[in-house]
């Protein structure tokens, strides 16, 4: 064993040790050499799953019940990554040594609320994008025309999140979002600002969240986007029914909707939304939308959405196969996509597909239709390059300044900064 892990699994215990009172005698007793939990843990340090064991799990010496619970409790942190059988093994590790985690869980738990009660995190993305024939993205009183073919944009992201009870936490993302070359000044959209902010309250079967937040309904084809001030009430444990009330805070849009997510299979669902939406008191959207997303083959993701916004007599729908994808702590991972889609000239008048994310005017679901190809790969420790190419066509070219061709690629590099 590493002196680094023999040193944690003391620090534990030490820790463990100025509250004895609340634990078993028999937590402190060597755990025989025979027992099935060594093997156990050597395969899954073998497997990767237990940080620390670059070299495997040796059990050169015998370790107490709290010291496997130590263990253990860092198996747990990756079991998203295990197989069926390794997830059963540590499953069988948590029953055996279940008082013990309790006991660590709860110190632990106490000691990371007093020194860290605030997250901080973010990303810091940067792209080349290329659009064959630049045009309106949106025509809304909050347009923008692009003029240049080539551009390279930087965008980053700053994360928060705090825990105020167990069940309330505070989230928010400050954003700033530029052109290479062009200094917007504060008050302009485009320079970004505060993406979201909201408390969530969390009790048994509802959930409240009130303040500025992201919201992406069903598949997001028609909504996901950030700056979005109001309110929602998620009801339900499995069959999840949500309705929120907010307005847009870059063009002022008022929306409400509903939205039922019906889990089926072991990781998959379907969706049904109904979502409207006013600008300047005219109906902008008026919206039935059926979704889905299917994940019961191992590396393999299939979604999809069709809609029909009633409010501008338009429609839109798209398919999507993904495999494999790339994961940011992992070099090397990488991942596969073909979409198509089609959207009516005013299936989406605000941009809502897209009006958080500085990119390519085609990537909003209005008045587009045709094939997208995507490849990610993680180059990096916490950098994923993603590249990105459609052979886009309007579907009514006199709704766009007469341009057909709407052909764009984009180079994206996505970093993990802290």
């Amino acid at each position: 064993m590493k002196k680094s892990v023999v040193a944690v699994v003391l620090l534990f215990t030490v820790l463990l040790l100025t509250n004895v009172a609340f634990a078993s005698p028999n937590s402190f007793n060597d755990v025989p050499k025979t027992h099935w939990a060594y093997q156990a843990v050597s395969q899954l340090a073998n497997e990767g799953l237990i940080d620390g064991y670059k070299d495997g799990f040796n059990g050169e010496r015998t370790l107490t019940r709290y010291e496997f619970a130590v263990i253990v409790a860092k198996a747990l942190n990756h079991i998203d990554k295990a197989d069926a059988g390794n997830r059963a093994l540590i499953d069988r590790l948590s029953a055996e040594f279940a008082s013990e985690l309790n006991t660590l869980g709860a110190r632990v738990q106490n000691l990371e609320q007093r020194i860290s009660p605030i997250r901080l995190g973010g990303i810091l993305n940067s792209s080349y994008d290329y659009v064959k024939n630049p045009t309106w993205i949106t025509k809304t009183s909050y347009s923008t025309y692009r003029t240049e073919k080539n551009e390279f944009r930087y965008h980053l992201l700053l994360f928060m999140d705090a825990k105020l009870a167990d069940n309330v936490k505070f989230q928010a993302v400050w954003e700033e979002q530029h052109v290479a070359g062009d200094v917007e000044v504060p008050t302009s959209p485009d320079a970004g600002g505060l993406d979201s902010a909201c408390v969530t309250v969390k009790n048994p079967g509802v959930e409240y969240a009130v303040g500025r937040q992201q919201v992406k309904l069903n598949q997001g084809f028609l909504v996901d986007t950030p700056f979005l001030d109001g309110g929602r009430v998620t009801v339900g444990n499995k069959i999840l029914a949500t309705g929120g009330l907010f307005k847009q805070g870059i063009m002022g849009t008022e929306i409400k909707f509903g939205d039922l997510q019906v889990p089926f299979g072991n990781k998959s669902s379907f969706g049904a939304t109904d979502f409207q939406g006013t600008m300047g008191g005219s109906d902008v959207y008026k919206a039935k939308i059926l979704g889905f997303n299917y994940r019961e083959i191992p590396q393999i993701t299939m979604s999809g959405e069709y809609g029909k916004n009633d409010g501008t007599s338009a429609k839109g729908w798209f398919a999507k196969i993904e495999y494999g994808g790339a994961n940011p702590f992992v070099v090397g991972t990488s991942g596969y996509a073909i979409a198509y889609r089609y959207a009516d000239y005013n299936f989406d008048p605000c941009g809502l597909s897209n009006a958080g994310t500085f990119g390519p005017e085609a990537v909003v679901n209005d008045n587009i239709k045709g094939v997208e190809l995507i490849y990610e790969r993680t180059v990096y420790k916490g950098g994923i390059l993603q590249l990105r190419y459609s052979p886009a066509r309007s579907v009514d070219a006199s709704k766009s300044n007469g341009v057909t061709d709407k052909t764009f690629y984009q180079i994206y590099l996505s970093t993990l900064i802290f």
